[in-house]
């Protein structure tokens, strides 16, 4: 048995891609090749829902280097794929290029691997140009309601600079082959490099561009939502439905705030500069040229701003935070919460569904 892991990293499209494999899993299982059940993310992964991939439950056992788990779980997948008579898993979870990058991890795994007669054939990891990639990471973690400096949230949040260092480190220690290209906003050419240029498969691919299956709001918006998110955190919950519906188009371009944080995350980048040129070295196809220059950040840059169009959706939004329809609303949330926190699973699903009905 052969098995390919697609490994990372963060915002580089792994929930398009996974959801991709997912929904085509004839095309894998016509070249042998079994892309394993996602358990309970799998109806969200057939939605094109942001989820951890087809291995959320290996991820944390490796994490937690609970090593009889994770021999358990991949002895599981491959009599997966026996069942479907594949050769060949293929696994994905965009954490794993951190949990390999954890001393003595990636050799424990190929061991385990060793043990169950199966082959580690490779290595996938697609790398986003750093500053976008740690602005887009920087905007996905505020959206739960908790705004941290961006300095701070850098030093101690941050963590995909320090762990590809290391990562590659760990690989240096194997034979395992990493076949690494560089991230593009582009449907098709992600598929296409898993596909064809890892898997070398020569499929056919085309694909129409897809909607973000993990959208964002823009900086401003998001300072506002957590300042409402410190008064009212179900309140928080609405201003996010209601400002993701807004198209980007009709957003201010947010220059001045954005340009304060890209600048400080450029500064930050500087630091590892020796990474980075590691990281251009390595790719598989055309060289990128991740190289960053100190930049003057001043506060007066730290300005939020507003398109008519978003002034005109908070309106409706205070609106609506008056209206009897948010407090039955927050009544009904308030509830579910109650519940879950005090009955079992399975009656909790069963009262939810039964709340909701309409």
């Amino acid at each position: 048995m052969k098995l390919y892991f697609h490994i990372g990293t963060e915002k580089t499209g792994s929930s398009f891609l996974q959801s991709y494999l997912a929904r085509n899993r004839t095309i894998l299982e016509k070249h042998a090749i079994c892309y394993p059940h996602a358990g309970v993310h799998e109806a969200n992964v057939q939605k094109g829902i942001i989820t951890p991939g087809n291995a959320e439950d290996l991820q944390r056992s490796i994490d937690a280097l609970e090593w009889p788990k994770v021999k358990e779980w991949l002895a599981q997948k491959k009599k997966e794929a026996q069942k479907k008579q594949c050769d060949t898993l293929l696994i994905s979870n965009e954490i794993l290029v951190l949990s390999f990058s954890k001393e003595g991890v990636l050799a424990k795994v190929i061991d385990i691997l060793e043990a169950l007669e199966i082959s580690c054939e490779g290595l996938l990891l697609i790398i986003r140009e750093p500053v976008s990639q740690a602005l887009s990471l920087y905007k996905h973690r505020t959206k739960s309601g908790t705004f941290t400096p961006i300095q701070e949230w850098l030093e101690n949040q941050y963590f995909i600079a320090g762990g590809l260092k290391d990562f590659y480190t760990e690989l240096s220690k194997t034979n395992i082959k990493l076949s690494q290209f560089e991230y593009k906003k582009d449907s098709e050419y992600l598929v296409n490099v898993c596909i064809n240029d890892w898997l070398g498969l020569n499929e056919d691919i085309k694909i129409e561009q897809q909607k973000s299956v993990n959208p964002s709001l823009s900086l401003s918006e998001l300072v506002l939502l957590c300042e409402i998110f410190q008064n009212d955190e179900i309140l928080a919950k609405k201003f996010y439905q209601f400002m993701i519906r807004i198209d980007v188009k009709d957003k201010s371009d947010d220059k001045y705030l954005k340009g304060y944080v890209k600048n400080h995350i450029n500064n930050y980048m500087v630091k590892h500069n020796e990474l980075w040129n590691i990281v251009n070295q390595k790719m598989s196809t055309t060289k990128s040229n991740f190289n960053y220059k100190p930049c003057k950040v001043t506060s007066e840059e730290k300005i939020t701003s507003f398109s008519t169009h978003q002034i005109k959706t908070i309106s409706k939004f205070i609106e609506y935070s008056k209206s009897k329809s948010f407090r039955k609303h927050k009544i009904k949330y308030k509830t579910i919460v109650f519940i879950g926190k005090n009955t079992p699973k399975f009656i909790y699903k069963l009262r939810k569904k039964l709340l909701y009905r309409t």
